[in-house]
């Protein structure tokens, strides 16, 4: 699994590279955000394809996904609210 840990053939650089030199505007954050998100359940659905089919590989990834999208949301509020208090 390739990372963007700053290799030049990474997904990331070579993302970075081509809206660098492209005349597009600079994406939105959730654009970002949710290109991000695709990638990372695929990855999920990739290492849980060895010990499962892929249709229940894709359905896990997706449940994995949601369950570290909430427990983000969680640790935030309570990041909030800490502050709050």
């Amino acid at each position: 699994m390739e990372t963007g840990s700053g290799h030049r053939n990474s997904p990331v650089a070579s993302s970075n590279a081509r809206w660098r030199n492209s005349a597009r505007p600079t994406p939105k954050i959730s654009e970002v955000a949710i290109r991000y998100r695709e990638k990372i359940v695929a990855w999920i659905a990739d290492i849980l394809q060895e010990v499962v089919p892929k249709p229940a590989a894709q359905r896990l990834a997706d449940v994995c996904m949601m369950l570290l999208d909430g427990a983000t949301v969680e640790a935030m509020l309570a990041q909030t609210t800490a502050k709050v208090e």
